[in-house]
């Protein structure tokens, strides 16, 4: 089951629609550090994806969520695009 941190992180990202990222194209590493920055108790870095489930990876579960979040507002006239090239997104 996730942690309730997860899940507020989610929640917190959506809700702001990323408007803490300076506006322009960044890497998804940027992306993370930015939310690690402003949502620091929020992002257990020990909590990894293998943790929550069975086909997840060794990287802490809240990157996953930050993820998603970012697919969830990619939509046309949305706040985030994904620029077509791995691991790189366009704020807009």
């Amino acid at each position: 089951m996730a942690r309730q941190e997860i899940s507020e992180l989610y929640t917190a990202l959506l809700d702001s629609k990323f408007i803490f990222v300076d506006r322009g194209t960044k890497t998804i590493d940027e992306i993370y550090r930015t939310v690690k920055s402003r949502y620091s108790g929020l992002c257990d870095d020990s909590y990894l994806c293998s943790d929550n489930c069975k086909s997840g990876n060794v990287q802490p579960e809240w990157m996953h969520a930050v993820r998603r979040a970012l697919q969830a507002l990619k939509h046309p006239n949305g706040p985030v695009a994904y620029t077509g090239h791995s691991g790189s997104w366009e704020f807009l």
